[in-house]
């Protein structure tokens, strides 16, 4: 009987172990993902940076040396204007006013046979619907971050002196101050604020990068 218990305990003693080993792999899958979501965003910030610029950077602005070229010119961004004005939305209405604004002075250094004017103030307008065209086909809509609960509650410790917080962001009011090694308990996240709770009873939010997973489970 006795040696029938000591195996039990030893698969008891097995599974617990596991199953430590488990919740270490499962923090860590967990705590990667809310990092490479932060990684993602950032690349797609930086790209959509570049993908401005080089909208900016490829608006034709041809050396308009008569007054044919100049014609030209404006009445093909007049065509682009109005084809971008077709699928614009409310909220375009200031942006293309202004675009008009620009053709009409445009124009009138046209008839003052000022052609260079002209051509650099339609290329405004034309930069102007650009911006619009690129917001509608290339870059990313905002979604609000919403809250999702880990798989399992997640023992962590904190990594460096870090500030508790009520709510998630650096404008939420501060509900304490830890010091590195404080064990915390991984609850949920948002974004890429991890809501915990302490020891003694209370929680908060802090921001993904101050926290660590213990050593002895590593």
């Amino acid at each position: 009987m006795a040696e029938q218990n000591q195996v039990l305990q030893s698969k008891v003693d097995n599974l617990q172990a596991r199953l430590e080993l488990q919740n270490v792999v499962t923090a860590r899958l967990q705590m990667e993902l809310v990092q490479k979501k932060e990684e993602i965003a950032r690349l797609r910030a930086a790209g959509l940076g570049l993908a401005k610029g080089i909208a900016s950077n490829t608006i034709r602005t041809p050396a308009a040396n008569t007054r044919v070229e100049t014609v030209a010119y404006l009445a093909e961004v007049t065509t682009e204007i109005e084809t971008a004005r077709e699928r614009s939305r409310p909220e375009d209405q200031e942006l293309f006013a202004e675009a008009d604004r620009f053709m009409t002075q445009s124009n009138r250094e046209l008839e003052s046979d000022r052609y260079e004017q002209a051509t650099l103030l339609a290329a405004q307008a034309l930069e102007l619907i650009s911006r619009q065209r690129f917001n509608d086909e290339g870059e990313a809509k905002i979604v609000p971050e919403t809250y999702n609960d880990f798989i399992a509650p997640l023992d962590l410790k904190v990594a460096k002196m870090s500030n508790i917080r009520k709510a998630p962001g650096k404008r939420g009011k501060l509900v304490t101050t830890v010091e590195p090694g404080t064990s915390v308990t991984a609850i949920g996240h948002k974004g890429y604020w991890i809501k915990v709770s302490l020891q003694d009873g209370r929680g908060g939010w802090i921001y993904y990068s101050l926290l660590s997973i213990p050593q002895k489970l590593q």
